[in-house]
C-alpha cells in the first residue's frame, strides 16, 4: 500500500564584472569487487535525470531515457504522498528569497560564517545572511555555464563547465584564473592546503589556494561510458575519497595526489554498455572506520578507510544516493523506495510512499530526522526510527538543485527556480 513503512527484524571563460555591493531582499542536489550485482532498473524519473546526458568516450551525449530504452509511455502519477504524523519535528520556513535567476542541477548553496552563498545559471554569485536570508552583496561573473561553487571565509572559486577556474575575494576582486583541458560538472571543494577540482573525465587536480598554481593531479582510467553526473569528493583528514565509474572508490593523498587504495564496490554485469552501466552516484559517506557508496545498477558497500578492503556490501541500485552517520545509512533505491540500513547491509525499515516524487538524495539532520526534497518542491522530513512521515514543507514548485544543506538546526535548499530558503528544524 502507498505510503507504508515496512519494519524488519533482521535486516566559456570566466571574468569578474563587478563588486560586491549592498543589493535588495524580495521576500517571498579496477581492482573487481568480490560480489558480482545483476543490474536493477531504477524507478523513470530517477533514470530520466540521469541518463538525460551520457559521457561516451569522454564526450558528453545528451540523451533521453525514452530514446535509449523505448519508453515513450507517459509517467505514471506519483503515490499519493503520507500525511504528517504528530509533531515532533515540526517545521518551518525561516525566511525565502526568490530575487535570483534559475540554478542547474548540483548548485549547493555553501555556508561559510554567517553568511550563505549562491551561484545561479547566469552566473550572479549573491552572499545571502544566514539570519533573515537578505542579500549582502553580488557580483556577476560572464558565464552562463557554471559548474558549481566553493566558499570560505577568505577564498570563493567557482568552476566552468569548460574547465576554467576562477578564485576570488569575498568582494569579487579576482585573484586568479586557470584553465584545465577538460569538461567539468561537479562542484569544487576548498580544503585548508588546496582547491580540488575534478573534470569529467575522471582527472582530479589540487591547486594552490593563493594563486592557482597545481599542485598535483591523478588521472583515473577513462570510462567507456559514464553518467552525466559526478559523484562530489569528500576529503577527510589528509585523504581525499573520489567515486568513479565502474563502481570504483579511490583514496587520494592529500598532499601529494598518491593513491593509497583503489577498490570497485561491484561488477559490471549485461549484454549492452548501458547494462554495463554501474557508476558511483552521489557523495562516498562515512561510517564509522568505514567509507560507504552505492552504484547506479550495482551495490551498496562499506570498504575499510584504512586499506580499501571490502567490509561487506549488497544489491541495491540508487539513482539517487544515500546518506549516513556512525550507525545507519540511508538509500534512495532505484524505485525510490527509502530504506535505512545498519552495518552489514541489513534493512531496518523501508518507505514506499514517495515512488515516483524524483527525490534527492537524503540527509541526515540531528535529533534522528531524515531529509530529502521531491520534484514537485517539497521539503519532507521522516523518522529515522520507523521512517515515518514527521513533517513536510512546500518551498516552490521545482526540484531542487542538490540534497538540503543542514548547518545546526536548519536546512538551507535551493531550487531550479532559483528560490533560495532556510529551513527551521524544531
Amino acid at each position: 500500500m502507498a505510503g507504508a513503512r515496512t519494519p524488519l527484524r533482521s535486516a566559456g571563460a570566466l571574468h569578474a564584472t563587478g563588486t560586491l555591493t549592498p543589493a535588495g531582499f524580495t521576500a517571498h542536489d579496477d581492482h573487481a569487487g568480490s560480489q558480482a550485482s545483476h543490474p536493477v532498473q531504477p524507478a523513470g524519473l530517477s533514470r530520466r535525470r540521469l541518463l538525460g546526458g551520457l559521457v561516451l568516450g569522454a564526450t558528453l551525449l545528451p540523451l533521453s531515457a525514452c530514446s535509449l530504452f523505448g519508453d515513450d509511455k507517459a509517467e505514471p502519477p506519483p503515490y499519493p504522498v503520507p500525511k504528517p504524523e504528530g509533531d515532533a519535528a515540526r517545521i518551518r520556513l525561516r525566511w525565502k528569497n526568490t530575487s535570483g535567476s534559475e540554478a542547474k542541477t548540483g548548485f549547493q548553496p555553501v555556508v561559510s560564517g554567517d553568511s550563505l552563498w549562491v551561484v545561479d545559471a547566469k552566473g550572479t554569485v549573491r552572499r545571502l545572511s544566514r539570519r533573515d536570508g537578505r542579500e549582502a552583496g553580488s557580483f556577476r561573473v560572464r558565464s552562463e555555464a557554471i559548474a558549481g561553487l566553493a566558499a570560505d571565509d577568505e577564498l570563493v572559486v567557482l568552476v566552468n563547465r569548460d574547465g576554467t577556474v576562477l578564485g576570488l575575494s569575498p568582494d569579487g576582486q579576482e585573484r586568479w584564473q586557470v584553465r584545465l583541458d577538460s569538461e567539468v560538472v561537479t562542484a569544487p571543494i576548498l580544503a585548508d592546503s588546496a582547491v580540488l577540482v575534478r573534470t569529467i573525465e575522471g582527472k582530479v587536480l589540487a591547486l594552490e589556494r593563493g594563486g592557482g598554481s597545481q599542485r598535483w593531479n591523478w588521472q583515473a582510467p577513462t570510462a567507456l561510458l559514464n553518467l552525466w553526473q559526478s559523484s562530489p569528493m569528500v576529503v577527510d583528514g589528509d585523504t581525499v575519497y573520489v567515486g568513479l565509474p565502474n563502481a570504483r572508490l579511490v583514496a587520494l593523498d592529500l598532499r601529494f595526489g598518491v593513491p593509497r587504495w583503489d577498490t570497485a564496490i561491484a561488477s559490471s554485469l549485461g549484454a549492452t554498455e548501458l547494462e554495463r552501466l554501474i557508476d558511483i552516484v552521489g557523495a562516498p559517506v562515512m561510517m564509522g572506520s568505514d567509507l560507504c557508496a552505492v552504484a547506479y545498477q550495482g551495490r551498496v558497500a562499506c570498504v575499510r578507510t584504512l586499506d580499501g578492503e571490502l567490509s561487506w556490501s549488497r544489491a541495491l541500485s540508487s539513482a539517487s544516493g544515500m546518506a549516513g552517520d556512525h550507525e545507519d545509512l540511508v538509500i534512495v533505491d532505484a524505485g525510490e523506495v527509502i530504506q535505512l540500513l545498519r552495518p552489514g547491509g541489513g534493512t531496518v525499515w523501508r518507505q514506499d510512499g514517495y515512488v515516483r516524487r524524483g527525490l534527492s538524495a537524503p540527509v541526515i539532520a540531528p535529533n534522528k530526522r531524515l531529509l530529502f526534497g521531491d520534484r514537485f518542491g517539497n521539503l519532507s522530513v521522516l523518522s529515522m526510527d520507523d521512517g515515518s512521515t514527521l513533517a513536510r514543507i512546500e518551498i516552490d514548485d521545482t526540484a531542487f538543485a542538490t540534497p538540503p544543506l543542514v548547518v545546526d538546526d536548519t536546512a538551507y535548499v535551493q531550487t531550479l527556480d532559483g528560490t533560495v530558503a532556510a529551513v527551521a528544524l524544531r
